[in-house]
């Protein structure tokens, strides 16, 4: 499959909480319509949750509730993101952006080229760790951090998870913004994801796996990182045939006419 387009849903601080959770939807449905979406096979919104008060000092880069959530945006193939840069429909969605997150996606957001590791069962909850300045170059550093994870001590976490991604950054053209929060030094993202909250709370009460959290802050200690925990919800998938129900589309449609902004 192609590239991953994976963000920190930054919140408009123009709109309150639930307001801005509705407007995220909105604006997913928005980009759904437009012709832009032809290049588009996955799509998810997952939102912000409490990071368990157990593990939460050993969490590096721990966020809380900074951000609303992680955008996730799977491309057919790298042509077909490349193509969707060029779609005149395009524009359409950019002020959409900034309404919903205060300036556009393209500011925040980083490409990455996904890597499932391993998947033992479905994921509804993970945390995503973003490593936008990591101490030695990108390739060293998933040289390194590869050789990390899979050592003893990292064992009882990753038997814990549901799942484990990465997902380095593919660097973006001399071209891109300067103020792109990624840019050339971002190495990429890592998701380690668990069953359900039951699941996360029945590992994180394991003195082995708070351990595993401890190295791993260690470890990214020298890099500029920030983690959330989110809840993940699947909107769109092509290849599993799933798709957004109408009516919980309409009903936030009826939620953003009546909320003032």
């Amino acid at each position: 499959m192609g590239p991953k387009v994976i963000y920190l849903a930054e919140r408009n601080p123009a709109l309150p909480r639930e307001a801005w959770n509705a407007r995220w939807r909105e604006h997913g449905e928005l980009a759904r319509s437009l012709p832009i979406w032809r290049h588009i096979w996955r799509y998810e919104q997952n939102r912000t949750i409490a990071v368990p008060d157990n593990i939460a000092a050993c969490v590096p880069g721990a966020c809380g509730d900074a951000y609303g959530g992680v955008g996730e945006t799977w491309y057919r193939s790298t042509r077909a993101r490349q193509a969707m840069r060029n779609e005149p429909s395009l524009a359409e969605i950019q002020p959409d952006e900034v309404e919903t997150f205060g300036r556009a996606v393209a500011e925040f957001a980083v490409l990455t080229s996904e890597q499932v590791r391993y998947e033992a069962s479905d994921t509804g909850v993970k945390f995503v760790i973003f490593i936008f300045e990591a101490k030695e170059p990108q390739k060293q550093f998933w040289s390194s951090w590869r050789a990390f994870i899979a050592s003893p001590p990292l064992v009882p976490l990753m038997q814990a998870a549901s799942a484990y991604i990465e997902g380095p950054a593919i660097n973006p053209s001399p071209s891109a913004s300067p103020s792109r929060e990624g840019s050339d030094k971002c190495a990429g993202v890592i998701e380690i994801g668990f069953r359900d909250r039951a699941s996360l709370a029945e590992a994180t009460s394991r003195p082995a796996v708070s351990t595993a959290w401890q190295l791993i802050a260690e470890r990214l200690g020298d890099a500029r990182v920030k983690t959330i925990l989110v809840e993940q919800t699947l909107l769109y998938d092509e290849l599993e045939e799933i798709d957004w129900a109408p009516t919980e589309l309409h009903a936030l449609r009826l939620q953003m006419r009546s909320d003032p902004r």
